[in-house]
């Protein structure tokens, strides 16, 4: 999975910058259908600074109705 982020930030902080702060990013995630469903997913700012960051995250589901039938 991937996609787009733009973020939008306040004029009123930006008032008299020579660049409006906004910023675009793209990103992509990947994940495993194994314990604990890790995922990574990978962003890009293309706007203002062109760095990379990384967010891995695991998750667990839990089916509430087995343990109160």
């Amino acid at each position: 999975m991937g996609g787009r982020v733009y973020l939008l930030r306040s004029r009123a902080a930006n008032a008299g910058a020579a660049k409006p702060l906004d910023s675009q990013e793209v990103y992509v995630t990947i994940g495993l259908n194994t314990l604990l469903s890790p995922t990574l997913t990978a962003y890009k700012e293309v706007d203002h600074y062109h760095q990379y960051y990384f967010l891995l995250g695991v998750s667990h589901t839990l089916n509430l109705t087995r343990l109160f039938p």
